[in-house]
């Protein structure tokens, strides 16, 4: 038999823009990386996944919010480089206040 104390509520949150979903967890988790490494193959070894799921996902968040989210810099003897828009940052804060929000309000309630 199960314990029921040993449940825990989960879910699965998304940012969408008119019904299109813009961001996940794993879209989030992608812009991340793309942030803290600088550059699209770095962030695809990091998280583990092809640099063409990366840049598919990042092309379909940017299809869904209608904004860029990186800033690429071609290389060269300075080095290239890709970073996060104001946008895709506030996003990233954004998701992660409201996952925060959501995960501590829904073990309040479950634990009543």
């Amino acid at each position: 038999m199960v314990d029921a104390s040993s449940l825990r509520p989960r879910f699965e949150l998304w940012l969408a823009r008119e019904n299109m979903k813009a961001a996940n967890k794993e879209g989030i988790e992608i812009l991340k990386a793309v942030r803290d490494c600088g550059s699209f193959n770095e962030a695809a070894k990091h998280l583990g996944i092809s640099y063409r799921h990366l840049w598919k996902s990042l092309t379909a968040m940017e299809d869904a919010t209608g904004e860029a989210l990186v800033e690429s810099r071609i290389g060269g003897h300075g080095g290239g480089g890709t970073t996060l828009t104001i946008f895709a940052e506030t996003m990233i804060q954004d998701f992660e206040y409201l996952n925060e929000r959501m995960t501590r309000t829904a073990e309040h309630e479950y634990s009543r």
